[in-house]
């Protein structure tokens, strides 16, 4: 969304939603620092979870189960903290998983407020889905299964974060704020979630892994700081940059692109469902300028930054170039 359109409102609510992100942040940073007088549990650890169903039966596994991930390893940076994660697609032989967030405010706008009842399952981080092998579910635990209701909304809102439209689910007050500062403690979290999901995913068949840019420390007590960070939300993001919406002419498949860092961009692939385009597999996306992608793996093709803004076709294996159109930037 273009600033100059936002609303004062929509910035009043995107400043309240990151200064309670924050004071999320803070509390879990300082119950959870070892140097502090007396150290407790991360706020993660601290929560009830209650006890997990059963374990999971492979054949079980469909869309909208909620599954608690097997332990991560003895020497990981926090193996007490529990991981729950919601299946939105099964393949014959891979299954798409979205984690849910330790917090319970989203942090970014590629987080979604689910308004589940249960404490840990309120926030779906849609920026981290991964596609795992399904040899890798025995061991883990079903928790809980999904309404269809439910589930619909869950899928509606990752098309809809994935094309960047949001409305039929609660629209975008169900998002967090836009980052933009390079000090902001955001950073800090994505990098975390990305390595606490890595860490239970040990020897699995898992997705894109996003290299994350240093930030500048962040101080809590640092009030200039802190207001710069709830400013920082009027601010157009630099994190997951969109940089382009196409469709095929049919609209049988949507591309979006996304900005990792400075060396690379992510391209996810996917049906009009917002199910992996399987056709794809092993294809490939080419630019104006002759660039091309990586092989499309599991949904998703990385490539140069010059492809962002200028894909021309998507390529099918043993099949002719589709012509791609812009929908949206």
């Amino acid at each position: 969304m273009d600033l100059k359109k936002r609303t004062l409102s929509e910035l009043d609510r995107e400043r309240a939603l990151l200064a309670e992100w924050l004071s999320e942040w803070e509390l879990d940073h300082s119950l959870s620092d070892p140097e502090a007088p007396n150290p407790q549990p991360s706020l993660a650890r601290s929560i009830d979870f209650g006890e997990p169903v059963a374990k999971v039966e492979v054949s079980n596994l469909r869309a909208g189960t909620i599954l608690l991930l097997k332990p991560p390893p003895a020497g990981s940076i926090d193996p007490e903290s529990p991981l729950y994660v919601l299946v939105v697609e099964k393949a014959e032989s891979s299954v798409l998983i979205v984690p849910f967030s330790r917090f319970q405010t989203p942090a970014i706008p590629e987080e979604w407020l689910t308004r589940f009842a249960y404490t840990p399952l309120q926030v779906l981080c849609y920026w981290n889905e991964r596609s795992l092998a399904v040899d890798y579910f025995p061991g883990c635990w079903h928790a809980q299964t999904l309404t269809t209701k439910q589930l619909q909304s869950c899928l509606q809102a990752r098309m809809h974060i994935l094309i960047g439209r949001i409305s039929g689910t609660g629209g975008a007050g169900r998002l967090g704020p836009r980052l933009i500062h390079p000090g902001d403690p955001r950073h800090e979290y994505l990098a975390e979630e990305r390595v606490r999901l890595d860490q239970h995913l040990v020897g699995a068949q898992s997705g894109s892994h996003i290299v994350e840019e240093e930030a500048a420390p962040y101080l809590a007590d640092d009030a200039k700081q802190r207001d710069a960070f709830l400013l920082a939300a009027e601010t157009i993001t630099g994190y997951g940059v969109r940089g382009g919406t196409y469709m095929t002419e049919d609209h049988e498949v949507v591309v979006a692109t996304y900005v990792e860092d400075p060396s690379r961009i992510r391209i996810r692939v996917v049906d009009r469902e917002g199910r992996m385009a399987k056709q794809y597999e092993g294809g490939y996306l080419e630019g104006i300028t002759g660039v091309r992608s990586d092989r499309i793996r599991q949904g998703i093709a990385l490539a140069h930054p010059d492809l962002a803004a200028n894909l021309a076709v998507i390529v099918a294996p043993g099949h002719d170039p589709i012509r791609l159109i812009t929908t949206f930037s």
